[in-house]
């Protein structure tokens, strides 16, 4: 009896999951029994079953330590439901150059180091430029004007030093911003969330 018949009913709700979040382009390589066992997690987080999520998803790395697509959704998982950014960043980093910099994966490290209690805006944006040398869709390109949108936010907000510096801060915090609007101008499929950074 493979997981996925096991956990028939805890699996209905999202049968497709790998194909609603990865374009072909962007897929992970991942197995079948992966894939199962991806649904049987977020099918957890789906029923707010968050301690049975946490403890099935480590116990599968604890089997698969090298599992790409299990680490990714671990490391997704502490981010945005446990904020352990910190946490999330070291698991990305060890799986990332076996994950051949995938762009799922890299994007997601570039949104947990800026969203680190003291951001580290530079280290993501080498993986954001990065990024931008792929064919990436739109959901990946409004992600990308967000990060660099905050990161000219923060700058912009700054106290400005002596004239030297301040002229400094002012060049780059407009830089980063007209790169963001740079970006948001080839998204094709306009939501609210461009309309907003547009704005900003």
């Amino acid at each position: 009896t493979s997981l996925a018949q096991k956990y028939i009913e805890l699996s209905k709700s999202i049968r497709k999951l790998m194909t609603t979040n990865f374009s072909i382009d962007e897929q992970f390589d991942y197995s079948k029994e992966e894939s199962q066992l991806v649904e049987i997690f977020n099918n957890y987080l789906s029923q707010r079953n968050f301690l049975e999520a946490e403890q099935f998803i480590q116990d599968q790395i604890k089997k698969k330590p090298k599992s790409v697509i299990l680490n990714y959704y671990y490391a997704k998982y502490l981010k945005e439901r446990k904020h352990d950014v910190d946490q999330a960043i070291s698991i990305l980093e060890s799986i990332r150059e076996k994950s051949m910099n995938n762009s799922k994966l890299l994007i997601l490290l570039v949104e947990c180091y800026a969203s680190q209690a003291i951001p580290d805006f530079e280290k993501g944006q080498n993986y954001a430029k990065q990024i931008e040398d792929f064919e990436i869709n739109d959901g990946t390109k409004i992600e990308l004007a967000k990060f660099y949108t905050h990161w000219s936010t923060s700058l912009k907000i700054k106290a400005g030093g002596d004239p030297f510096e301040e002229q400094q801060r002012q060049t780059k915090y407009q830089s980063l911003a007209t790169h963001a609007l740079e970006i948001l101008e080839d998204v094709n499929n306009r939501n609210h969330v461009v309309y907003h950074l547009l704005a900003q």
